[in-house]
Order: structure tokens, then sequence, then C-alpha cells
């Protein structure tokens, strides 16, 4: 199970950066790619799972409460107005 978590994890890093029109050939790619893949990492543990009946996030199924920085995101490659 936790291999496949590291493959989704990637295949979400790869789309944000895409989406962010990052060149694929850029240093700019290689220098942010671990701040962008921390972020994604931590936005997956806001997909929502079943375990024993409940549909929860995955952290509020080991933390039973929902962290602060949930209402703070914006679509990554996307500035402030």
């Amino acid at each position: 199970m936790a291999e496949l978590r590291f493959t989704i994890i990637a295949a979400r890093l790869r789309v944000a950066l895409n989406r962010a029109n990052m060149p694929t050939r850029s240093d700019t790619r290689y220098i942010i790619f671990g701040e962008v893949g921390n972020t994604t990492a931590t936005i997956d543990l806001l997909t929502v799972v079943t375990l024993n009946v409940d549909n929860k996030i995955h952290i509020e199924h080991y933390q039973s409460k929902l962290q602060a920085f949930a209402n703070q995101f914006r679509n990554i490659g996307e500035t402030e107005r």
C-alpha cells in the first residue's frame, strides 16, 4: 500500500509542475522540486478514505481533527491578487 502512495504522490507532483507551466528541462524546476513535493505530500493527507465505514480524510483518521493549514489552499502556480 505504501508503494502505491509513493506512485500517486509522484504523479501528483508531476501534474502540479506541469500545471504551473514549468519547463521540463529548466533549472528552476529542479530547484523547486522539493518544495512542491512537500506541498503535494501534505495535500495528499486531505484525501478522503474509508476506514470501518467512516468517510474521513487521512489526517482526521489519525488525529481526529482537521489541520489549520487546510483552510489556506490555492492551486500550485496561482498567485495572490
